[in-house]
Order: structure tokens, then C-alpha cells, then sequence
């Protein structure tokens, strides 16, 4: 297996559409077939061989703290950053960066999925790519942010969000990483910007930047409508 033995999880999400359940609730702690989000999120990471799980805090905090301590229930070490404000989460990535030896998963913390990131981990080290990007095909291509792929399996351009005009062949950005810590600690960005506008875009097309096409099943659960989804169809991978 290859050795991506760090994880990064955005867990400072306020979650105001899912008033009043994130009211004073981090919205990566609401339960998903028995156990906060969150939860399965860190074990998902373990399972592909990571030890070192690192989250950024700010909306209610202490219930994150409290349930998750120092990560040993489930065989990890985490790290915590704890942000004054709410900002891009490129910000806190590059943070982390600076800490981390290696290759490392993002993950959004209000993303439910089953995605084995074991499989993707070896695509991208087959790939020896600066980042891999998970994408998947889209049926609302006029409000994602989009990419094409070459032959070769690496990103050719990106085709920003409201931008797309008619284009085939695209996939959209499924908002799951594996980036190389010495890739980011080496790209400057501008303070605000996304992984896209900030990291992945201007590193085109010297760095090496792969895309992964999943079928896997993936829910942002920021909405109500969302959130209800996900409790009749997530079912956890471990």
C-alpha cells in the first residue's frame, strides 16, 4: 500500500442551512448511520493506512474535541487547528503542509462517501503526481467546477464554476485530494482563493496534476434536503 500516512479533514464549517441542527453543532458531527460524520470520515482515513489526522476548528468546537480527543479510539494521532475566523481552507492546508512529510488526503468534512482512499492512493503514486484530484461525472455542469483529463490521466485545464459552455467530456471536481506537502509548501497563493484558483490552476501545466474518476458513492450534506439523503443512503464502508 502506498504510504499516505497523513489526513487532513475541513471541520470548521458553520452549516447555517442546516439551522437549527448546527446551532450549536458542528455540522461534520451530525450522525450518519449511528455515529457523528466526522466519525466515519477518520475511519475511512485509517483504513487506508493514515495515522496522523489533522482538523480545523471554529463553530462549536468543544463537541468536536470532545468526541474525538486525541484520535487513539480509532488508531490515529490528531492534530487540531483551532482559526479565529472562517476562511478559503487552502489557508489551513497550507498550515498543515508545513507539518506533514509526504503525500496527504483532503477531505471536506461535510462530504459522506465510500470512496476507497487506499485505491486512490495508489493511482496516485502509479501517477507520481504533484496532486491527484478526485472528479466524477456531473449532471449539473453549469453550476460545478469542472475539469478535462488527457489520455495520460492528468488535467489538462479547468473550467470554472457558471463558466461552462456546452463542453463534453469534462468531470467535476469532487472536492477530495491527495496532494504532495512538498508541492504545497512550494506554490505561493493569494490569500482567499480555493484549491482551484489558488493551487491547482496557476501550477498548470508544469505540475504534474492528476485526476481520478470515481463512481464511488460521494453527498455534501449542507442542506436539509441533502442531509436527509444521506440518512437513507450513506452506508459506511467501515
Amino acid at each position: 500500500m502506498p504510504d499516505v500516512r497523513s489526513a487532513v479533514i475541513l471541520a470548521a464549517g458553520e452549516g447555517r442551512r442546516l439551522l437549527p441542527l448546527t446551532a450549536a453543532t458542528p455540522k461534520v458531527m451530525l450522525p450518519l448511520a449511528g455515529r457523528p460524520l466526522l466519525e466515519h470520515l477518520i475511519r475511512l482515513c485509517r483504513q487506508a493506512g493514515a495515522t496522523e489526522v489533522y482538523l480545523n476548528l471554529f463553530h462549536a468546537k468543544q463537541k468536536i474535541l470532545d468526541h474525538c480527543g486525541d484520535g487513539a479510539t480509532w488508531g490515529v494521532h490528531i492534530h487540531y487547528l483551532h482559526i479565529p475566523e472562517l476562511r478559503p481552507p487552502l489557508t489551513d492546508v497550507h498550515i498543515f503542509a508545513d507539518e506533514i512529510a509526504g503525500p496527504f488526503f483532503v477531505l471536506y468534512g461535510d462530504v459522506a462517501t465510500t470512496l476507497d482512499l487506499a485505491v486512490l492512493a495508489v493511482h496516485h503514486a502509479r501517477q507520481r503526481a504533484d496532486a491527484t484530484m478526485v472528479l466524477r461525472a456531473t449532471d449539473h455542469p453549469h453550476d460545478s467546477d469542472l475539469a478535462a483529463i488527457g489520455p495520460a490521466g492528468f488535467i489538462q485545464r479547468f473550467v470554472p464554476k457558471g463558466t461552462w459552455a456546452g463542453e463534453t467530456g469534462l468531470y467535476g471536481n469532487a472536492g477530495c485530494y491527495v496532494l504532495e506537502s512538498e508541492f504545497v509548501r512550494r506554490r505561493r497563493y493569494q490569500p482567499g482563493t480555493d484549491f482551484i484558483d489558488g493551487l491547482f490552476a496557476p501550477a498548470l501545466p508544469q505540475a504534474r496534476l492528476a485526476g481520478y474518476v470515481s463512481t464511488a458513492w460521494m453527498l455534501d450534506i449542507g442542506t436539509p434536503e441533502r442531509y436527509a439523503r444521506a440518512q437513507a443512503e450513506f452506508r459506511p464502508a467501515v
